[in-house]
């Protein structure tokens, strides 16, 4: 792998406004630049990385209460953190730049680790894995990404890799801002995950039928439980059609999407097929006291099961029973139960056509993009009927409100005595996002 770093050190970080507006130019310092046709002019130095191995890793036992800060880790094939079996570990202020792999991951086996501001970009594959805690007894792992920047990643290895992926049980993704990156943002696996107050935005920059945060659980009726939290979605969804924020597909369930802002999704005759959030047989997924402004789609239910994925309902059927043997089996189905009282119901629900989720509370404006002419409630059920989705106290604003003046400045922090919603819960909106600042502090 040869990396080349340009001349001026200012360049090897870019400002944010480079950052934020440089997604569709050549990546300034990954691999596109070795297609630069003047490279004498564009290269100060050749940088020929040929370590495979993570720059750090842990590893034949169990490691303990270790901080690792205040590095700048550079320049490999490999990853640059690789964390086995850590407990109570911290990687704080680290900065991971010109990596060929991932950038920092937690094993399975690592608890109550934590990566903390850190800066984490130009990477080939993934920015932070967060892999923690036993899904067969839902023991937590309590791994987190607290104030991270992430961005510019899987220039090598683009589909299905994340800024930062959440497998396990109970692993938390809070304050990080995570953007320029051509598949998901952030991908979700297991049980009892929290995303909160991350500024997510100009992902799903290459591909179509993606989403910001992407599940794919279906087959997996255990894994579930994880939630949503005061995040904001924004600047996507102009590149290509089916571009989703949040998108529990393939009859993902139990997931709780609440208090999100979603902003600037779409564009106006373009990305029809644009939503903040969509999934096909979903069932149990929470929508609450979200704010849409300006999204040209904002919900949508899909039946697929009645439609174009009615073929693959056997398979499915099949591989539940299958799970549902092998947990009670193993005597955990009433942990299980006990977790999750709607899965005591599972069999007696229809399965083709769940009628569990929810769409309620939520504000919906559209002062400049206009909806799609088949939402006019907001949301939407496709193949199947609008009562599938339980639906209450929306307001869909039919003239400028009094505080519109806010948007200007893209303030959304709107005071619950004016959103005319019974029980709205204010949006903590300037809690979203880095609150500190991140990488080494030298």
């Amino acid at each position: 792998m040869l990396y080349l770093v340009p001349l001026n050190a200012t360049d090897v970080q870019p400002d944010e406004q480079q950052v934020k507006h440089r997604q569709q130019q050549p990546h300034a310092l990954g691999r596109d630049r070795l297609h630069s046709s003047n490279l004498t002019t564009e290269v100060g130095s050749v940088v020929l990385a040929i370590a495979t191995a993570p720059l750090i890793g842990f590893a034949n036992g169990v490691v303990s209460n270790v901080t690792v800060s205040n590095l700048v880790l550079e320049d490999t094939r490999g990853s640059a953190v690789a964390a086995m079996s850590c407990v109570d570990c911290t990687f704080l202020r680290l900065e991971a730049r010109r990596i060929g792999l991932e950038g920092i991951t937690l094993d399975p086996h690592s608890t109550g680790s934590r990566v903390v501001q850190s800066h984490l970009y130009d990477l080939g594959v993934s920015g932070v894995s967060l892999a923690g805690g036993k899904m067969g007894n839902l023991t937590a792992g309590n791994q987190r990404a607290s104030n991270c920047h992430v961005h510019d990643w899987g220039w090598w290895s683009k589909v299905y890799t994340a800024g930062v992926s959440l497998r396990g049980v109970a692993n938390t993704i809070e304050n990080c801002e995570l953007h320029d990156g051509p598949h998901l943002a952030i991908v979700v696996g297991g049980n009892n995950h929290l995303i909160t107050r991350t500024d997510i935005h100009n992902v799903v920059l290459t591909f179509a039928d993606m989403g910001a945060v992407y599940m794919n659980l279906g087959l997996s009726p255990f894994e579930r439980g994880s939630a949503v939290v005061e995040n904001y979605f924004h600047d996507f969804g102009q590149q290509h059609d089916l571009t989703v924020a949040v998108y529990p597909d393939n009859a993902s369930m139990n997931v709780t999407i609440a208090k999100n802002v979603f902003f600037n999704l779409g564009k106006l005759n373009h990305s029809s097929s644009v939503r903040a959030i969509m999934g096909n047989g979903y069932s149990y997924v929470n929508v609450t006291n979200n704010f849409f402004f300006d999204c040209r789609g904002v919900m949508v239910q899909s039946m697929f099961f009645n439609s174009w994925a009615a073929p693959k309902f056997p398979e499915y059927m099949q591989t539940w029973r299958d799970q549902f043997d092998a947990v009670n089996k193993s005597g955990r189905l009433p942990l299980f139960y006990d977790a999750y009282p709607e899965l005591e119901a599972f069999w007696t629900e229809d399965r083709k056509e769940p009628r569990s989720s929810s769409f309620t509370k939520n504000m919906v404006w559209n002062p400049t993009l206009p909806r799609m002419t088949s939402q006019p409630l907001g949301y939407e059920v496709e193949s199947g009927n609008m009562s599938d989705v339980h639906a209450a106290d929306q307001w869909l604003p039919d003239q400028l409100p009094s505080w519109q003046w806010r948007l200007k400045d893209k303030n959304f922090s709107v005071p619950a005595n004016e959103v005319k919603i019974p029980g709205w819960q204010p949006i903590a909106f300037d809690k979203i996002g880095l609150n500190t600042s991140v990488g080494p502090s030298l």
